[in-house]
């Protein structure tokens, strides 16, 4: 429902462009979040989670391949629907009494190396290895572009855990490819 008042608010070329985008991936967002969340209603408003994402940040759509879109819809769709997977879950675990805790660790220091090539071919392969979660930070911030508020909106996480995911996954890098990440720093 949010998704199509927000979509009254558009300029008429960006109403264009998020209904074809909706219109070209609807079936293949619900199947994907049918297959997380095993609930027509869930799974749909996840689909329209993601919609309204694409709406919140629709600057970051227009110019892009078909191949980044998608990648990018990708992203929404799995964190929309396994915050609501999660989301029911903490709701059925607070109804029975227990909760979690988030911990921190310490910060990493990859933004010094020097990046080149080969070292941008290290990294992707590292990336490529972390856990899903970090992967998707990752890519949301550094290769899209988004900034940790932005990208916190659309993992429906806080900026702090965006910070965190970001600092776990560039430890995992260091610890992936960090010998030879560093070795070219030194030789850099």
């Amino acid at each position: 429902m949010l998704f199509w008042l927000m979509l009254g608010t558009l300029e008429t070329d960006e109403r264009e462009f998020v209904l074809s985008l909706y219109v070209q991936y609807k079936k293949y967002m619900f199947g994907k979040a049918m297959s997380i969340l095993h609930s027509k209603a869930d799974a749909e408003d996840a689909v329209q989670t993601v919609m309204v994402n694409i709406i919140k940040n629709i600057e970051k759509f227009f110019g892009k391949s078909e191949n980044e879109i998608e990648r990018q819809i990708v992203i929404y769709l799995r964190n929309a629907a396994i915050n609501l997977y999660n989301h029911n879950k903490r709701k059925r675990m607070h109804e029975d009494g227990e909760m979690s805790e988030t911990t921190a660790e310490e910060q990493a220091d990859l933004e010094k190396l020097v990046i080149d090539n080969e070292t941008i071919k290290l990294v992707r392969q590292a990336i490529a290895l972390l856990p899903e979660e970090m992967r998707d930070t990752v890519k949301l911030v550094y290769v899209y572009g988004y900034s940790n508020i932005e990208a916190a909106q659309i993992l429906g996480i806080t900026a702090n855990a965006v910070g965190m995911r970001l600092y776990k996954a560039r430890k995992k890098i260091l610890e992936i490819a960090g010998e030879e990440l560093l070795d070219r720093y030194a030789k850099g």
